[in-house]
């Protein structure tokens, strides 16, 4: 990953965590003022507790897919023809590294 892609992660995801202390602290307030049913009832604070929901499901989401891909190896000294001499075959493969690489694929 390049240094702007993780910067870029890192502003979001602080972003994310400023956004679910502010809605805790809008809860506190509202609880210390005696008006939680009002916001509880409020279409905004719904519409908040949404994005949250969905952000954090994307996060989670985007966390599974980085250590998936960051764990997938494929060994360098293994070739994709199972002859390394043959003369190319489209389907000579090693069915092994097929599978782990595809097996990824298909999570992602």
């Amino acid at each position: 990953e390049s240094w702007v892609t993780q910067l870029l992660t890192v502003t979001a995801f602080f972003c994310f965590a400023c956004h679910v202390l502010l809605e805790f602290r809008e809860i506190y307030v509202k609880f210390v003022s005696f008006r939680i049913w009002q916001y509880a009832t409020s279409i905004f604070s719904m519409v908040d507790w949404a994005n949250i929901i969905v952000q954090a499901i994307a996060w989670s989401y985007s966390f599974q897919i980085k250590s998936m891909i960051s764990s997938f190896e494929m060994d360098e000294s293994s070739y994709v023809l199972a002859d390394p001499h043959a003369t190319f075959r489209p389907f000579a493969t090693d069915a092994e590294q097929e599978f782990k690489l595809l097996s990824v694929i298909d999570r992602v």
